[in-house]
């Protein structure tokens, strides 16, 4: 995830969380719950910000789509959890791929 609301000039414009091996481990198989959390989290106060700043468009890109006619249809999982997210700040796009078409409202 970027810097919400990054403008010209800002220090930490493509400041991105260093990445690291996702998944649950034997040692503690509930990690990935904590790291989805997190992220979702994250979006969260990012979206928030950016609305304070003043930031006109709200765009988030994902790999999956949330709602699809193609071939994986919808994801259940991101309807319960992001889709909430992104009505709650007034997203205006959500830009995503897996599905090798276009789909429009």
């Amino acid at each position: 995830l970027n810097q919400a609301g990054a403008k010209p000039g800002d220090k930490n414009k493509h400041a991105f969380a260093e990445q690291r091996k996702r998944g649950a481990t034997p040692a503690d198989p509930a990690s990935w719950r904590r790291d989805l959390q997190a992220s979702l989290d994250r979006l969260d106060r990012r979206l928030f910000a950016a609305k304070e700043r003043g930031v006109r468009w709200l765009v988030v890109m994902g790999h999956n789509a949330i709602r699809d006619t193609g071939d994986h249809g919808d994801d259940p999982s991101l309807v319960a959890l992001l889709d909430p997210v992104l009505w709650r700040h007034g997203v205006h796009a959500y830009l995503n791929g897996h599905d090798h078409h276009m789909e429009h409202a």
